[in-house]
């Protein structure tokens, strides 16, 4: 079968998306685990891809890694979920909501397939493969970094860590000048490429 005619899906509920598209005459390959559908996602086996944020464990981070791969990405959610949000921020190409119709998933599919469209990139960050760059970060800066490259809101982080909203932006805006990063996409990109995510 052509590239051009395999999708790869993300998700723990691949009988809904099998339901939709048994016969389309795409093949699709459901993975239920993040690291077996990036080493697909890596070796561009689909013209395109799909993630669920309905997947346990699928933080910000892993979209990114999915995000910076050249096949393009959909993002399969609720309206207002915040992954969502940040994955078209940080290239993903387009959203469905919940609850999936054949029609919407057919348009976008197709629209990638005849288009031919690739990811939209970020612009990079400027990467500094510095430890000592992670330890200039205070502990409590350390903190809030890492939940928010996990998706937590401002409000949220302020509510884990005991302090006020307004403590925690003046936390962000701290290390986000510290890392010389302007958002979060930049951020995660950093964090990613530094190998910071397993100090979370």
């Amino acid at each position: 079968m052509r590239q051009r005619d395999i999708v790869s899906v993300l998700t723990n509920e691949p009988e809904v998306i099998d339901a939709l598209l048994s016969d389309s005459g795409l093949k699709i390959e459901f993975h239920d685990e993040f690291r077996s559908f990036m080493k697909a996602h890596a070796q561009r086996t689909a013209f395109c891809a799909m993630i669920d944020t309905h997947m346990s464990g699928v933080s910000v981070a892993d979209l990114f890694t999915a995000s910076v791969t050249e096949t393009p990405i959909l993002i399969l959610s609720d309206a207002d979920c915040s992954l969502a949000r940040q994955a078209m921020e940080l290239g993903a190409i387009h959203h469905i909501n919940r609850p999936f119709s054949r029609s919407a998933l057919l348009n976008a599919i197709d629209r990638i397939r005849m288009n031919g469209l690739t990811q939209d990139r970020p612009r990079s960050a400027v990467l500094h493969h510095d430890r000592e760059l992670y330890q200039r970060l205070t502990v409590r800066e350390r903190e809030v970094m890492h939940l928010a490259i996990n998706g937590h809101p401002n409000k949220e982080i302020g509510y884990r860590l005991g302090i006020s909203q307004r403590t925690v932006e003046v936390h962000r805006a701290r290390l986000m000048r510290k890392l010389n990063v302007r958002n979060l996409a930049e951020l995660v990109r950093l964090c990613i490429e530094n190998g910071w995510l397993s100090d979370a």
